[in-house]
Order: structure tokens, then sequence, then C-alpha cells
């Protein structure tokens, strides 16, 4: 099923066992539902930001640590990207932050 309106619709009436990848505004509604067993686990998909170190301003490796401070992780994990997991914490490895 493709589409996410129908997939949701299709579990609330109890007419689908499973569907994969549930629309994230249709979750709670979905929790709800005696009909509906939602399961949430950890993603693998990660989401970046690509940087070209070779042009100004970031060639500044403190540009950079200024970005890296003032994106607010925990909001946009929340609102931006829609998942309640939490956000990741590694950082690059140095040979791709050093220019």
């Amino acid at each position: 099923m493709v589409d996410n309106n129908t997939r949701a619709a299709l579990m609330r009436t109890g007419e689908a066992d499973f569907a994969f990848q549930v629309p994230f505004e249709q979750a709670a509604q979905l929790q709800s539902s005696p009909k509906v067993d939602l399961i949430a686990s950890p993603s693998i998909i990660q989401c970046y930001i690509s940087l070209n170190v070779n042009q100004k301003p970031f060639d500044n490796l403190k540009v950079r640590e200024a970005l890296n401070y003032a994106v607010n992780k925990d909001a946009l994990t929340k609102v931006a990207l829609r998942v309640t997991r939490r956000p990741p914490t590694a950082s690059c490895r140095k040979a791709w932050i050093t220019p």
C-alpha cells in the first residue's frame, strides 16, 4: 500500500494485519485504537548537513563548532524530523572536520 492515509485507515478498521512506517501524524490516533498494537523502534536512518569546509565561513573550525552548538538537536528531532527518538550525539571524525 503506497498511500499513508489508506494504510492508516486499513489499520484502524482492522482490514490490514500489518503496516510498516505509519505516518507520524497518525501514530497517536492508531495507538488509541483497540484494534492496533503500535510498536515503535529506533531507526538507523541518519540525516546530516554537509558543509563545504574549503569555502568561507565554513573553513573556520570555530564557525563550524558554533553552528553545532547553535542547532537545537532535540527540537529538530521532535519537530522537523517528527521522531520521538533521541537525537544523534556522535561527532564526525576529525579528518572530516578539519580541511
